[in-house]
């Protein structure tokens, strides 16, 4: 079915027999129209369902003051990271954030972060921040906790794209990694390299904004293996980056006997690979996410910096395209993750890992 063209003010005032001029005037609710005018004219523009692009706004709104100054739109990078998440040194979140910048960047876009963690912080007070910006555009990086105030949010007046998880309170488009994909060729390499026994390890807060795609994947070839190779997996309360390892790993490794364990190690190799070598069986160690100079880690590369790139092109887009507030379906962006080699997973010889 062909997308209907967004309603423009020629064809509100076409529709009421005006001029454009009274229209713009109309629904600026400029003193200088007759209140009954403002009324009918606003009303009919709601029900053509008219919408005013964000940016054309800012633009006349510049226009309408005394000094003149550059006009340039801002996009914001809304963080919703618990305080002790150090969000920039995580290779990925930071890769993410660049990409974004960088492309906003091109189209002349500024970007600026906003912490919704700060206390006090109500929808409201959000919408006024966000105006006085002059922001145009939300970009939301991958979430690790919820935020009232975003969720009040008046989404009809932004453009908006999640990056890296949905975001399940609003239908908007989101870019990921293809995490379904990651796992299916998790599990290939590692067989590949003569694991037999693949142990997955999940937070289990991630797991529904990442629409179970690593844990489906996971089902998927767990089933496909002999009984006496399939390792049931272990979803555990942990904050990715914050949490070295679940508490429950060790009885859970002391049941299951991985000979690989696939988690999300991120920047924390070190204590990864010095706690693998206290459990049953030396376990090799598979991250779901490594950057590119992955060093000891085997893993998926999660090109950050291209989700971030492609989510910054999709939102810039649609605030050209003035499709502003939630959507009637969401669009998944999926970029394929690659495998990378690397010590943490090396290959097996006679049933054992090399030293």
């Amino acid at each position: 079915m062909e997308k209907m063209k967004p309603v423009a003010l020629k064809d509100i005032a076409r529709r009421a027999k005006v001029h454009l001029s009274t229209v713009s005037l109309a629904l600026r609710n400029s003193p200088n129209l007759p209140e009954r005018t403002r009324a009918r004219l606003q009303r009919i523009a709601r029900q053509m369902g008219y919408r005013p692009n964000p940016l054309v706004s800012a633009l006349m709104a510049q226009r309408g003051r005394r000094k003149a100054v550059e006009v340039q739109a801002a996009l914001a990078y809304l963080l919703l990271y618990p305080k002790d998440f150090l969000w920039q040194q995580n290779p990925l979140h930071r890769s993410i954030f660049q990409g974004v910048c960088e492309r906003a960047a091109e189209f002349g876009f500024t970007v600026t972060t906003i912490d919704l963690t700060e206390l006090g912080l109500t929808a409201e007070r959000l919408e006024s921040i966000l105006a006085a910006r002059g922001i145009v555009g939300l970009l939301m990086p991958p979430f690790v906790r919820a935020s009232d105030s975003l969720r009040q949010l008046n989404w009809s007046r932004f453009a908006a794209v999640s990056l890296g998880t949905i975001y399940p309170h609003a239908m908007i488009d989101h870019v990921s990694n293809d995490n379904y994909q990651s796992m299916r060729l998790i599990h290939q390499r590692c067989r590949e390299l003569g694991y037999r026994r693949i142990g997955f390890v999940m937070n289990a807060s991630l797991n529904p904004v990442q629409e179970f795609r690593f844990s489906a994947a996971d089902k998927l070839e767990q089933d496909n293996l002999p009984k006496a190779e399939r390792v049931r997996p272990l979803f555990a309360d942990m904050r990715p980056g914050i949490d070295i390892w679940p508490r429950e790993t060790l009885a859970w490794c002391e049941r299951e006997r991985p000979d690989v364990i696939v988690t999300p190690v991120s920047q924390h190799a070190k204590p990864w690979l010095e706690f693998i070598r206290h459990l049953p069986g030396q376990p090799a160690l598979v991250s779901l996410s490594v950057p590119r100079d992955n060093g000891p880690l085997a893993g998926i590369f999660q090109d950050g910096y291209e989700i971030g790139s492609v989510g910054a092109q999709i939102l810039v887009n649609k605030i050209y395209r003035n499709e502003v507030g939630e959507q009637s379906k969401r669009w998944a962006h999926l970029l394929a993750g690659v495998w990378l080699d690397g010590p943490s997973c090396p290959p097996r010889i006679t049933g054992r890992r090399q030293a």
